[in-house]
């Protein structure tokens, strides 16, 4: 059982390939969310719309976020691919990835869509979780997961890599995703 979870390099560099162009994305996107010129992106996602009284997805949830992270995350793969092309199996048209990662950064945003509308439901500000109980940790799961738990399948389709480098990247991803809200929660800059 131990063996099947043994990586090669090859996967090893798959993993480091599907994580990066979101995370150098999302880094970007962190970097520039406040930018005057992506103001005209501040439009929100939910239209204002309401049920029960309360946003579907709140403020924070704007056009700019699945737009720059499609352009960023697609920017970053293109980069990318050049460097780890020799991992993968298959031949790749640079207009198929620019598609293929254009689409990973907006499903991406998306993939938050869901978690945003239940917590502005159960009236949780946007970027916080709970202060105490089952809750707290169920969605500090959630927001670190969510949006990889949509591109994975993404991922798996796209470059038919195996399940276990899928798996792999899944928690890498979110390990480093909460690792890095942690950080910029400590340094104040969340």
């Amino acid at each position: 059982m131990l063996s099947n979870l043994r990586l090669e390099l090859r996967e090893v560099a798959q993993i480091v390939f599907l994580i990066l162009p979101v995370l150098l994305a999302g880094i970007t996107f962190f970097i520039l969310r406040r930018n005057k010129l992506t103001e005209v992106l501040n439009f929100p996602l939910d239209c204002y719309l309401k049920v029960n009284n309360k946003r579907l997805f709140g403020q924070n949830k704007t056009v700019k976020g699945p737009v720059l992270m499609g352009l960023f995350t697609m920017l970053y793969g293109l980069v990318l691919y050049g460097f780890f092309k020799d991992f993968l199996d298959g031949n790749f048209s640079v207009s198929g990835m620019a598609i293929f990662f254009f689409t990973v950064g907006v499903v991406y945003c998306l993939g938050e869509l869901p978690n945003s509308f239940v917590k502005r439901q159960l009236m949780i500000p946007p970027g916080e979780s709970p202060r105490a109980g089952a809750k707290r940790y169920f969605f500090i799961l959630a927001d670190t997961f969510d949006s990889i738990l949509a591109i994975v399948p993404l991922y798996l389709f796209f470059f038919g890599i195996k399940v276990k480098v899928a798996f792999y990247a899944f928690f890498v991803g979110g390990i480093i995703h909460f690792l890095t809200d942690v950080l910029l929660k400590k340094i104040k800059v969340k």
